[in-house]
């Protein structure tokens, strides 16, 4: 014990840099700590980029550049129709677009990030929403819905590009947050990381920032535990502000030219989509947004608009029940790009978008002023009413500062948006709704196929077979009773490709 003491000290230049930011609070307790302690609250010390927690206390808490309140008039417009494409707005430019996406994903110019720091709280689930079983015939986790389908699409890819049995070149990034990182890891080796060769798969933790109060002091959790949250769901962008970030450089080296970023919990999510990855080619965007119709004016969902003739993304809250309400000559809504979370993004133009504002933080982060549980005088205090700052990035947080082109790519809700948001028995966004919505999804196809389905119970196909329906010829004529998975070890005997 007592050699270990001897060694562990906060260095020197840490100190003095913590005194330097006038954040001393921070070592008010350090006397009182085990070895243990110590060396893990170092830890949690090396992860605080000070001079980026001041500039966000002065620009976003002080100066308040980027507040816009009662008094800020701000143009709120529609997304352009110009720059609206759907598969059917398409028509017979479809099979050619697609099959530019297909080329770009047979080369492995498309890499899929998956934002998958979220815990399943809300589902009454404690672990990495990606590991949650939606209680499909299979039993597949999310994780492994969604890489079966990252692997479907190149073979679909390999298989229209004449490239058939060549090798899969794309890759895969998952953001993980301090609290389900090691969980998800091991969950991925567990599972033989489902297939996916190891080369291709990355992960990396989504990066935390300190709680301040209102006079810009870091609050401290417990008396080992600086009060840290992870840092928005943007967070993959705090590594383009780190000017030696690896994490991009490296992506550049695996040759990836489009990044498609998605939400981890939407289990229709079209991974590695041909045909969006063709619009944003041949339309040359800097980002193309997939989105939904909205079911009605008052759905919860943020929506793309522009503002002050820039695009971003507007929280229902934002949007006055009248122009919530407001519908064009078609009687469709005048706000209808209802947001999924899912966006394909040219690379080389983001990393841009970062450089140029690196220097203008406020630009990009957003601050929330909330109650922060904190210790004062060693014992923790709850307070009643706000005291304290919280910063974040938002995922869609670059849209104005975007200099080339935007694009949206409307697509139908019922083939791509079913997310697992709300705990079981729920009427929306539950693991029950995505649970039939996959189902009759699947169904459709195989019916598509020339097959009959029989019975109320659930369909699933594998999604190593079949990428978006294509793939099932050998069930025309069949009859398949439901509940039923299709899966390849199936297909081999009674219906062989």
């Amino acid at each position: 014990e007592k050699d270990m003491e001897k060694k562990i000290a906060i260095p020197e230049a840490l100190k003095s840099k913590i005194l330097k930011h006038h954040q001393e609070q921070l070592l008010e307790y350090v006397s009182e700590y085990t070895p243990a302690e110590l060396a893990e609250y170092i830890e949690q010390l090396e992860t605080i980029n000070f001079d980026q927690v001041d500039q966000l206390y002065h620009d976003l808490c002080v100066d308040k550049k980027s507040a816009i309140t009662a008094e800020t008039k701000r143009v709120i417009e529609p997304a352009d129709p110009d720059a609206t494409f759907s598969r059917s707005s398409l028509g017979a430019e479809v099979k050619k677009v697609k099959q530019l996406g297909l080329e770009a994903i047979a080369e492995g110019k498309i890499a899929v990030l998956v934002l998958a720091g979220g815990q399943g709280s809300r589902l009454g689930y404690e672990h990495a929403k990606g590991m949650y079983n939606i209680e499909m015939p299979s039993n597949k986790s999310i994780f492994e819905i969604l890489c079966k389908r990252f692997l479907r699409a190149q073979h679909y890819a390999s298989e229209e590009t004449h490239k058939k049995g060549a090798a899969l070149k794309c890759h895969f990034y998952f953001m993980t947050s301090p609290i389900n990182d090691v969980e998800t890891r091991e969950f991925f080796a567990a599972n033989k990381n489902f297939g996916i060769d190891s080369d291709k798969l990355h992960f990396f933790k989504q990066g935390t920032l300190p709680s301040l109060d209102f006079k810009g002091k870091i609050l401290l959790e417990k008396k080992t535990k600086i009060s840290l949250t992870p840092n928005g769901n943007g967070g993959v962008f705090s590594y383009l502000l780190e000017a030696d970030s690896k994490l991009f450089a490296e992506m550049q080296t695996n040759g990836v030219e489009y990044l498609q970023i998605i939400g981890v919990d939407n289990v229709l999510n079209k991974l590695l989509d041909p045909l969006q990855a063709g619009l944003a080619i041949s339309t040359k965007s800097g980002c193309t947004i997939k989105t939904v119709p909205k079911r009605g004016f008052a759905e919860r969902v943020g929506v793309f608009g522009k503002i002050d003739g820039r695009y971003d993304l507007l929280e229902y809250s934002e949007l006055s029940e009248e122009l919530a309400k407001k519908t064009n000559a078609k009687g469709e809504l005048y706000f209808n790009h209802g947001s999924i979370l899912n966006m394909l993004v040219n690379l080389k133009d983001l990393i841009e978008v970062f450089a140029t504002n690196r220097h203008d933080l406020t630009k990009l982060f957003h601050i929330a002023i909330k109650k922060i549980s904190y210790i004062s005088k060693g014992v923790e205090v709850k307070p009643k009413e706000n005291n304290g700052y919280k910063f974040e990035l938002f995922v869609t947080g670059f849209l104005p500062f975007m200099t080339k082109k935007i694009t949206f790519y409307q697509v139908v809700r019922e083939e791509e948006f079913a997310p697992v948001k709300n705990e079981k028995g729920n009427p929306q966004d539950s693991p029950d709704v995505a649970r039939q919505m996959m189902s009759t999804l699947h169904k459709s196809w195989l019916v598509a196929a020339g097959a009959t389905v029989t019975g109320e119970g659930l369909c699933e196909i594998d999604g190593l077979i079949t990428y978006e329906g294509e793939n099932l010829t050998s069930f025309k004529g069949k009859e398949l009773k439901t509940p039923c998975y299709l899966k390849l070890q199936l297909l081999s005997n009674p219906y062989h490709f």
